[in-house]
């Protein structure tokens, strides 16, 4: 439980009165206890697991489904004068559920001198966290009894819904927070006031992640982060309010509140940028140097800028250079990370915030360009299984990332079937791909060669294309790496392949052929396939596939 407290003019009259002598009261649940809530109606049980809040712990119930309606109390913390409170909200999730919609998020406030609810119409997404705010306006309330005045005259009781299916579900609540004092400005205005004020800032969305959000103004003059608070899509005009912090010398909301969000057509047009002239000079001391851009500042904004990706690692993040400058870019985790050596234009939010020593330069990337690809490196993503997690059993059939896979084909870590020794032969890192239980399964990538489109229709261009492949003891259990040219059409003009590699006593074994890329190939399809022709288990291993184009 957070309670920020502001200058109240006598502190003794708070105490007699009952004001709430507070700019913000935040139930976090972050200390793993309930922090003074009670749940009533049918509940089966309430618990703080510690993790997996937004962030961190979190109030979780249990709906036991015996026909009543479950709720949560606030403690006493919330209740007294509302008079100088602005708006309300909380964090809402659905863990897990079986029936149909009952009823919709709900908010009611209750005392002596009357009742309000405000009613969302909706229920809380399953499986992720929502923020439910309202601003604490009457014409926006419903009233059941007595007057506006008359209730925040002394609140007594807060209340929030959480049951929303007629049969048996889990539900959690986080970071349930009454807010005052937060004066409206313009984003650029905020972003020149101290560390801990309260503000009330409007803007578009233009990036939203899954740790936070930027949103800036409509004539891009300003933007900003806002931490664990989110639009519905990008595009939507928000009403946002939140604490100003401080982090790798960007500003940012912290503890923030949506308390309004209109949808929006589309998300804004990016800035371009230069690279080497993100960052730059804040309008105070209060919005520090960023790099050594003379330019003013556009952190927060959305830009689009371009580079040589010279690092990729598994979490995300990568590298771009361009013309002696570098940025660390943290790249959207829905869309497939770029090949090292490749020049690329991106959006994202400029921004250098973040937590541990990764400051990024750009977050949030995506709509990646390729502008133009490597020759003499290889182009393929995840050629090594070594991104993403990997099976220590070979049972367990895990994402692989950059592949798409079809069947149980899986990474699976060495040590089990192949030894050790064959990875520290072959650099084969810790795991290798493997075909799994069934006869047949594949992994497939597409890589986009267009890029090259005037070498490959001259005709100058080889591909060569290996891997290393094996099998268990003598079985004819197989692998094989196809990689097809495909047209503007992806259709297939030809197609050539290493292997296939049968039992070879879990040796791995290096196989490597090459062929022109015909004029019109516009995308390469690398396609690993396992075939079982004995056992239960696809017992095929492939590792480190390779695609290079050369002159």
């Amino acid at each position: 439980m957070k309670r920020v407290l502001f200058p109240c003019v006598l502190l003794w009259l708070a105490a007699v009165t009952g004001v709430v002598c507070a700019d913000a009261i935040i139930s976090d649940f972050e200390d793993g206890t309930m922090q003074g809530w009670v749940a009533i109606g049918d509940v089966a049980g309430v618990t703080n697991p510690g993790t997996g809040g937004n962030p961190g712990g979190f109030l979780r119930m249990v709906d036991e489904a015996i026909g009543k309606v479950c709720w949560v109390l606030a403690p006493a913390v919330y209740h007294g004068n509302w008079h100088g409170m602005t708006a309300l909200s909380a964090d809402l999730t659905q863990v897990s559920f079986s029936g149909s919609q009952f009823c919709t998020v709900q908010f009611v406030v209750s005392g002596p001198g009357g009742q309000y609810s405000y009613t969302f119409g909706e229920r809380p997404p399953l499986g992720a966290w929502r923020t439910y705010g309202v601003s604490l306006v009457e014409s926006l309330w419903t009233r059941n009894s007595g007057s506006w005045d008359a209730l925040l005259d002394n609140v007594t009781d807060l209340k929030i819904t959480l049951e929303f299916i007629t049969g048996a579900e889990t539900n959690g609540l986080d970071n349930v927070a009454l807010t005052g004092d937060c004066p409206e400005t313009t984003i650029g205005l905020a972003k020149q006031m101290p560390d801990g004020q309260c503000v009330t800032v409007q803007g578009v969305a233009s990036r939203v992640m899954s740790d936070a959000m930027y949103i800036q103004q409509t004539d891009r003059a300003a933007g900003i982060r806002v931490k664990n608070s989110f639009a519905r899509n990008e595009g939507d005009q928000v009403t946002v309010q939140g604490r100003l912090a401080t982090a790798c010398n960007e500003r940012y909301l912290e503890n923030a509140v949506v308390l309004s969000s209109t949808p929006g057509t589309s998300a804004p047009r990016p800035l371009h940028v230069n690279l080497g002239e993100l960052g730059g000079k804040g309008a105070t001391s209060a919005d520090p140097q960023l790099g050594d851009s003379p330019t003013l500042k556009e952190t927060g904004l959305l830009i689009r800028t371009q580079g040589t990706v010279s690092s990729v690692n598994p979490n995300g993040q990568m590298t771009l250079d361009h013309a002696g400058k570098s940025a660390g870019v943290v790249w959207d985790p829905s869309e497939a990370l770029p090949v090292v050596q490749s020049f690329v234009a991106l959006s994202g939010a400029s921004s250098s915030g973040g937590s541990g020593p990764f400051c990024p330069t750009v977050a949030g990337a995506r709509n990646l360009t390729v502008l133009a690809l490597p020759l003499n490196a290889n182009l393929v993503r995840n050629s090594g299984s070594e991104e993403g997690p990997c099976s220590t059993d070979g049972y367990a059939v895990l994402p692989i990332p950059g592949w798409t896979p079809t069947g149980n084909v899986t990474a699976y870590v060495y040590g089990g079937e192949v030894p050790v020794s064959e990875s520290t032969a072959i650099g084969g890192g810790r795991s290798h791909f493997y075909g799994g239980y069934g006869a047949y399964s594949d992994a497939t990538q597409y890589v986009d060669v267009s890029p090259l489109a005037l070498s490959i229709d001259s005709g100058s261009l080889t591909a060569d294309l290996s891997a290393y492949m094996g099998g268990y003891q003598s079985q004819g259990d197989n692998g094989k790496v196809v990689a097809a040219f495909l047209d503007s059409f992806d259709a297939v003009i030809s197609q050539f392949q290493v292997g296939p590699q049968a039992g070879s006593n879990q040796h791995m074994i290096l196989h490597q052929n090459s062929a022109p890329a015909p004029t019109g190939t516009r995308k390469i399809r690398v396609r690993m396939i396992c075939t079982r022709l004995e056992g239960t288990w696809n017992s095929a291993y492939i590792d480190n596939v390779s695609l290079v184009l050369k002159q």
